[in-house]
């Protein structure tokens, strides 16, 4: 899928309203990233999350691919969390900031960067860099969010549309493009980081 048609696909959503199930989605996010647990969420928890998709991997921290992790993760937390305003390094988001943060991106022209962010985040899980996401890839993902690894086959069936046991750039990028800026309570992709939570 090229460039131009993602960006035909962010731009077919209508803005986000914030619907109870959006909200769900956002507030399980944010759980899923804090590592630590202490209801905010910092650098830490995205270099935490990093050392776990490395773990998961046996990836030594000067591999390559562990860098990319690392970097991947990191620009979400600079550039999706923070979108780019205060200090990356210090700064720490509640769990509303968070919510606000992301649909004042969902609903500004900011939202046509989900594409790049997207391709950034499914070359990282691309442990092997063969151009798809295996479901062992995929549960490296799950266990990175500390998302129990059983409930990873579901969710890889639910993003893998064509049924061919394995995920393509394009079908991780519509499932997450669905999962930020999607308002649909029956949609496969409300679970893209796990059932949602309470």
């Amino acid at each position: 899928m090229e460039q131009t048609d993602l960006l035909k696909l962010v731009r077919s959503y209508p803005d986000v309203k914030g619907s109870e199930i959006w909200l769900k989605k956002m507030r399980t996010l944010f759980e899923r990233c804090d590592a630590d647990g202490n209801k905010y969420l910092s650098k830490e928890d995205f270099i935490q999350m990093a050392q776990r998709d490395a773990e998961y991997n046996s990836l030594k921290e000067d591999d390559p691919k562990a860098k990319e992790v690392r970097e991947a993760r990191l620009s979400a937390w600079k550039n999706a969390v923070l979108r780019g305003q205060g200090n990356p390094d210090t700064d720490r988001v509640t769990k509303e900031d968070f919510v606000q943060n992301v649909l004042c991106a969902a609903n500004s022209p900011w939202r046509e960067q989900y594409p790049a962010i997207t391709k950034a985040i499914f070359n990282a899980l691309d442990v092997n860099d063969d151009g798809i996401i295996s479901k062992s890839e995929h549960a490296g993902f799950y266990y990175a969010y500390r998302i129990p690894l059983d409930l990873s086959p579901g969710a890889f069936d639910a993003i893998d549309t064509n049924k061919d046991g394995e995920i393509s750039l394009e079908e991780f990028t519509r499932a997450f493009i669905d999962f930020f800026l999607g308002e649909d309570p029956n949609s496969p992709h409300n679970t893209f980081y796990g059932p949602l939570l309470d």
